[in-house]
């Protein structure tokens, strides 16, 4: 375990961590910086709880907690307080997974907004179980490293035209993948996906250069 000034100094020097982590995330009714308090908490948690000796970064230690707390919170709904409203559309679009907002909002004849905003919710979850998701992080933790700031340079710039301008948006300029849809009259699932397999040509890339992600 590492001690009390140990721990504060990895705590203080990884908020930025928790920054990354809620930028990434949209659940349009649920306030950024609530999203962080209960980051913070993770963050402090790891910090606490790192050995050095496990031979894992204490990012990736990190990312697993923040992101474990925050799903708590929102399982356990302390956090986000869903309204009856809110439960009915979740409820309606997981009986109906590939249905339109458009369908679901005169179904239930509610606004297209909330149901959007529905929507937002279940992709944030769903991108929080995503497999990769905390090395995708690790991926954007690279930008703000100096270190590693000309390796990521050059591999957003390996990129096609289209992958490297979301990537652009998204890490460089923290736009939300919702955002980047508007921006780019494109479905957020479809920028999601985008997301990804630029994220995974990035990820090759650096391991090519010996980089280790």
């Amino acid at each position: 375990m590492p001690s009390k000034t140990s721990s504060l100094r990895l705590f203080e020097e990884n908020v930025g961590l928790v920054e990354i982590i809620v930028n990434k995330m949209n659940y349009g009714f649920i306030g950024k910086e609530d999203l962080r308090q209960v980051g913070l908490m993770g963050l402090y948690r790891a910090a606490e709880k790192y050995d050095p000796g496990l031979g894992v970064k204490f990012n990736t230690f990190a990312s697993y907690y923040i992101i474990g707390e925050i799903k708590k919170e929102l399982r356990e709904n302390r956090l986000i307080k869903l309204n009856r409203k809110l439960f009915r559309i979740i409820g309606e679009i997981k009986k109906n997974p590939g249905a339109a907002p458009e369908e679901i909002s005169g179904k239930l004849r509610v606004n297209r907004e909330d149901v959007i905003t529905a929507y937002n919710y279940l992709e944030g979850i769903a991108s929080l179980n995503k497999p990769g998701a905390v090395e995708e992080r690790e991926l954007l933790d690279g930008v703000a490293a100096p270190d590693r700031r000309t390796q990521i340079s050059e591999a957003v710039a390996s990129l096609p035209a289209e992958d490297r301008e979301i990537i652009f948006l998204r890490y460089f300029k923290n736009h939300t993948q919702a955002e980047v849809a508007k921006m780019k009259n494109a479905s957020q699932s479809n920028i999601s996906r985008a997301e990804s397999r630029a994220l995974e040509k990035m990820r090759k890339y650096l391991l090519g250069t010996g980089i280790q992600v």
